[in-house]
């Protein structure tokens, strides 16, 4: 039986406040850590790493691989690379300096769409070929595997984005919502917010972005919804994170940091 979260909704509990720094460049994505470091892909394909004030600290660049897809600063001491073109992961310590890759072509992997880093730092994959959520090792070795999630659930997941966070693991399909497992790839449940383009998991607070560019917390106990209030600009921005109080968001001149507030 599929068991899903009813939505409820609540006021506006933030609003965005002043802005505190700007990053220049040319970016075409980025995402933060805990610590506020900021990982900002250039237009170039080259990884950069800044402090939270802005200031630049290492760089990564690998045109080998093709696009580099997705980021997991997750742990911010082994942080992952996922490049989709050639299906391989690569996992980076603080500096930025390689510690290890793993092709998923030579893996039971048929087709990874999303990955993550798990809780214990091994790996989870969503393998599209299968139908199911994997974990992995750094050698590429299955340690565990869901069901066949085509069965129970509206249509075949399509997820855009994984995230481990404390005991579970979360999957997102724009198409369904969001579908939650436990750290044994077990189904739980799923959320039904739909048109998700990104999202984080902060305990039990999901922040998530919709395509029209609003931004939202829902809390996955009381199961209420809190729109977070942005001015016009920053809901126009291609990318936005929050971290410790912090928004971050892109623009066409750079990333910009501003407050959150109550």
């Amino acid at each position: 039986m599929i068991a899903y979260y009813k939505v409820g909704s609540a006021q506006p509990s933030q609003v965005v406040n002043s802005l505190q720094e700007t990053i220049p460049g040319q970016y075409a994505y980025f995402t933060t850590d805990k610590l506020k470091r900021i990982y900002a892909v250039t237009t170039s394909n080259e990884l950069i790493q800044f402090d939270s004030n802005g200031k630049e600290l290492f760089r990564y660049n690998n045109n080998t691989l093709g696009e580099l897809g997705y980021i997991d600063t997750a742990n911010p001491f082994n942080i992952l690379l996922f490049y989709p073109d050639f299906q391989t992961i690569i996992t980076l310590d603080r500096t930025l300096s390689p510690t290890g890759e793993l092709n998923l072509l030579t893996t039971e992997v048929g087709d990874a769409i999303a990955v993550a880093l798990s809780n214990d730092n091994q790996l989870w994959v969503y393998d599209g070929a299968s139908l199911q959520l994997k974990k992995m090792n750094a050698q590429g070795e299955v340690m565990l595997s869901s069901g066949d999630l085509s069965l129970g659930l509206p249509s075949p997941p399509e997820p855009k984005q994984i995230v481990a966070s404390a005991d579970k693991v979360y999957l997102n399909d724009p198409k369904i919502g969001l579908i939650i497992f436990n750290n044994f790839g077990q189904y739980l449940q799923m959320v039904p917010i739909q048109g998700i383009t990104y999202f984080q998991v902060f305990e039990q607070q999901l922040i998530y972005r919709i395509k029209n560019g609003s931004l939202y917390s829902y809390h996955l106990q009381s199961l209420l919804t809190n729109p977070i209030a942005l001015s016009k600009q920053t809901t126009k921005s291609t990318c936005i994170n929050i971290q410790a109080g912090l928004l971050y968001f892109l623009e066409k001149e750079g990333i910009h940091i501003r407050l959150l507030k109550n």
